[in-house]
This record gives structure tokens, sequence and C-alpha cells, in this order.
């Protein structure tokens, strides 16, 4: 899987398909998940790639259902 672009589309679908009155559910809260996750995995020794891989994509798609 090229999780580079599974991140792109996630984040340009939130960007058009979120609606702009959430104060929650933001494209700028997607990315601070994700980078909260790869700090967690960090600190928990997580360093098989795949898995690391599959986390990220995790935390780029929690807020898909707001956009379905």
């Amino acid at each position: 899987m090229n999780t580079a672009s599974a991140w792109q589309h996630i984040l340009h679908r939130l960007t058009i398909g979120l609606d702009p009155e959430q104060t929650y559910h933001t494209v700028g809260n997607t990315i601070d998940v994700a980078e909260q996750v790869h700090q967690i995995a960090q600190a928990e020794g997580i360093t098989d790639t795949e898995e690391l891989n599959l986390l990220q994509i995790a935390a780029y798609y929690h807020d898909a259902d707001k956009i379905l």
C-alpha cells in the first residue's frame, strides 16, 4: 500500500467534505492525531514499518465517517 497516497487522499477528502462549522473534527485535528500516534508508537518502541504505516493510516482515517 502506498501510505503517502492514502494520507493525501483522505486529507483531500476531509478538506472538501468536512462541515466548516465543526470545531473539533477538522483536518488540523486529524494531523494532530497522526502526530500523537507517531509519538506514542515511538515511545512504545514500535519499529516495524508495516505496523507504523497501519497506525498512521488509522490515525488519518479516524474521522472518515464524518464525510460519508
